[in-house]
C-alpha cells in the first residue's frame, strides 16, 4: 500500500511538471536551443571568433538530434502516464515500467548534458578552459539561490 501511494504521487508529480513544463514551451525554448545558447554565451565569454567558434557550433548541432530524441521519448512516457487507469488491475505494474523508463531517459540527459560539456572542453585551449574556469564563482554569485 505505502508503495503503490508512493509511485502515485510520483505520477502525480510527474504530470504537474509535464503541465508546466508544456505550458512554458516556445520556439525558443526547443531541445537544443539550450546547446546553442550556451555555445553562444561561451564563445561571447571568451571572445571566441572565426573557426573555433565554428567548431563549438558544430559541438551543439551534433547533440542537438539526441536531445530531441530524448524530448519526445520524456513526452511520450509523460503522456503514457497521463493515460494510466489508477483503477486498473495492472496499475501498479505499468506505473513502475513508466517510471524505470523516466529515470532511464532522466539518466540519459544528464549523460548528454556531460557530454556535451566535455566536447565543448575539448575544444577550447587550456588557456580558455582555465579562464572559463575563473569565471564560474563569479557566475554562481550572480544566480539565483534554488527555489526562489
Amino acid at each position: 500500500m505505502k508503495k503503490l501511494m508512493s509511485v502515485t504521487l510520483f505520477a502525480v508529480g510527474l504530470s504537474g511538471h509535464a503541465a508546466v513544463a508544456q505550458a512554458s514551451g516556445g520556439p525558443d525554448h526547443g531541445p537544443g536551443r539550450h546547446f546553442d545558447a550556451r555555445v553562444e554565451h561561451i564563445a561571447d565569454l571568451l571572445q571566441i571568433e572565426g573557426p573555433q567558434r565554428e567548431r563549438l557550433r558544430a559541438v551543439a548541432d551534433a547533440h542537438r538530434a539526441r536531445a530531441r530524441n530524448l524530448r519526445d521519448a520524456m513526452r511520450a512516457n509523460r503522456r503514457a502516464l497521463r493515460r494510466l487507469d489508477p483503477g486498473a488491475p495492472d496499475y501498479a505494474t505499468e506505473l513502475d515500467q513508466l517510471a524505470d523508463e523516466h529515470g532511464r531517459i532522466s539518466a540519459e540527459q544528464v549523460r548528454l548534458g556531460a557530454e556535451f560539456r566535455q566536447a565543448i572542453s575539448g575544444a577550447l585551449s587550456s588557456e580558455q578552459r582555465a579562464q572559463l574556469a575563473s569565471q564560474a564563482p563569479e557566475r554562481k554569485l550572480r544566480r539565483p539561490p534554488p527555489g526562489g
